[in-house]
């Protein structure tokens, strides 16, 4: 009994680290702003829904112009896409 609860925990625990949003690797400098990163973003032709800062980079829920929904990780200092997944 025993050894089944440490094997489902370290399943639990293998499996929920593949599915984590990405650590940023971000550039050194001043930040930018959530609404920095929006107007950047709707100028590429994004439509924003929300915006979030999560381990070391922006997290931006967004349309793109063909109206997918994307899941875009953005460098807070170059405002560069580091990845981008449809949701």
């Amino acid at each position: 009994m025993y050894l089944k609860k440490i094997t489902l925990i370290a399943i639990f625990a293998l499996s929920s680290s593949a599915f984590a949003s990405p650590r940023c690797e971000v550039a050194k400098g001043p930040s930018k702003s959530e609404q920095e990163v929006t107007a950047h973003l709707k100028e590429q032709g994004f439509e924003v829904r929300r915006v979030k800062s999560s381990k070391g980079c922006y997290e931006v829920y967004a349309r793109r112009s063909d109206g997918v929904k994307v899941e875009l990780y953005v460098d807070p200092v170059t405002l560069k896409i580091l990845k981008q997944e449809r949701e």
